[in-house]
């Protein structure tokens, strides 16, 4: 009876022991999966199989080099708002994902469109994403090489064509062949950019089939698409955008190039302006994105320019989205600094100065002794846009266009034109050469800070409408065949 009784008492402590530690490893794990969220990509899965982004393009540590608040002796400085669950899942994603079984990569060559730049970009994209992942590295080419029975192929090629809308993008196999396909070659650049931002997994394909609703290959006046980025994928793709402090920060608000203030996700180019602290940095207290901007990689002049975005219409907020021609691809230059012209011009599409509802436009000159005229001086005025219901305006997608040809300038709104610049005349008595020059493209979103300049008190921030979210939907630039230039730095 005795030994039965000490049997019993043996028991009862293992399972307590065993229901303590169960405790503690619980606790442990929560910690460790709360500690860290990732950005995921929304996918619909539509077999057994799963497909889900690469973890390590959007699993950022926000907590990896600043802390959520100090204390500076006036208040708590909290950081960026972190997107939640709820918010995640609200999004509507514009494709679908199928996994099927696949033999490749091993022993497949990559093969796109003689001639194709776009085409020949997108490939050598494929080639980063399974050397990175899949451990391989393939060969690229243009369909002039011999057919071989595996292939990756990009876009039209003499082995296939697409049958799909202007609209429409997909990953598919034929045969043994993986096709890359869209009814334009925007649509194929679209179709790689969600593929290689989707998890590998050997012996498998994620197929991608979807659409972009609103995407337009020939506009207005027989506009034709000819460069754009619809921001599809977990990644700026470097091939098109760099980054310049074309406005830069200061001690208060540093330019950063981190995830922080951009990133790409949702199909949409995010910048965001935040309220912020790094040990490094005792005196930042915000922090914006350094300039975004094709000065590296792509010039042109003359065509429409177009982008859809979620702009901030906040106290102290400072988006822009504008255009230089000083270091553009496709000018001759002197120096390393100037062309070769007496002046560099500078087009604001829009700057939104911490106003609640009003897009301001401008052109201006720039002239190498250190002058400066705009056309919205004195002796004529810019007209500017006035949202007439704007309550919500921070939270609501409009487009924004800038068409520019060797007689003017105009800027829209949600199609509608409301300020024309006329190139014929002289604003400032000096001729108008320079308005027929190359430009480039940048995007800021700048916060109107004590030490930055341009402060005053009536626009200075106050942080209560913190962070400014800039959100690109896309940025699409056509031009009429044979009109203007069009400049890449390759």
């Amino acid at each position: 009876m005795l030994k039965r009784e000490m049997i019993v008492r043996m028991v009862k402590t293992a399972l307590s022991l065993l229901l303590v530690l169960t405790f503690v490893v619980g606790c442990s794990s929560e910690t460790q999966t709360t500690k860290k969220k990732k950005k995921v990509i929304k996918v619909i899965v539509q077999s057994d199989d799963t497909a889900s982004d690469n973890g390590d393009n959007n699993d950022y540590d926000y907590d990896s080099d600043i802390s959520d608040s100090y204390t500076d002796g006036r208040e708590k400085r909290p950081l960026a708002e972190k997107e939640t669950d709820s918010a995640q899942t609200a999004v509507v994603p514009e494709y679908s994902v199928n996994v099927t079984s696949w033999n490749g990569p091993d022993g497949y060559i990559i093969v796109y469109p003689n001639g194709s730049r776009s085409g020949k970009a997108a490939a050598e994209k494929l080639q980063t994403y399974f050397k990175k992942y899949a451990g391989v590295t393939l060969s690229v080419t243009d369909d002039r090489s011999a057919v071989k029975a595996k292939e990756i192929l990009v876009g039209d090629t003499n082995r296939a064509k697409s049958k799909l809308g202007t609209n429409e993008y997909a990953v598919s196999v034929l045969k043994e062949k993986l096709f890359f396909e869209g009814g334009h070659f925007a649509m194929v650049e679209t179709a790689v950019d969600w593929f290689v931002s989707l998890k590998y997994a050997k012996g498998k394909a994620n197929l991608v089939t979807g659409k972009t609703e609103n995407f337009l290959a020939v506009v207005k006046k027989n506009y034709e698409y000819v460069w754009g980025d619809e921001f599809g994928g977990s990644s700026l793709d470097m091939a098109k955008w760099c980054f310049e402090d074309k406005m830069a920060g200061s001690n208060l608000m540093p330019c950063l190039r981190d995830e922080n203030v951009i990133n790409i996700n949702e199909g949409l180019c995010k910048l965001t302006a935040i309220r912020y602290y790094n040990a490094a940095r005792p005196a930042a207290q915000y922090a914006t994105n350094s300039s975004l901007c094709t000065q590296d990689t792509m010039g042109y002049k003359y065509g429409y320019l177009e982008i859809r975005a979620r702009v901030p219409f906040k106290q102290g907020a400072w988006p822009s989205f504008w255009l230089v021609s000083n270091k553009a691809l496709g000018n001759k230059l002197i120096g390393s600094n100037s062309q070769s012209l007496e002046y560099n011009v500078e087009i604001d599409v829009f700057e939104v100065f911490s106003s609640l509802n009003t897009v301001v436009p401008n052109i201006h000159k720039w002239y190498a002794n250190g002058d400066h005229s705009m056309y919205n001086s004195g002796k004529r005025a810019s007209e500017n846009f006035v949202y007439e219901d704007y309550a919500t305006l921070s939270n609501e997608y409009h487009t924004y266009g800038f068409e520019w040809t060797p007689e003017k300038m105009i800027m829209s709104v949600d199609g509608k034109d409301y300020m024309t610049y006329d190139l014929t005349k002289s604003f400032d008595d000096t001729d108008m050469d320079g308005f027929n020059k190359n430009l480039f493209v940048i995007f800021n979103n700048f916060i109107y800070v004590s030490d930055a300049g341009h402060t005053t008190a009536s626009n200075l921030v106050n942080n209560d409408g913190l962070p400014f979210e800039y959100f690109i939907d896309y940025v699409r630039l056509y031009q009429i065949p044979g009109v203007g230039s069009l400049n890449f730095a390759d």
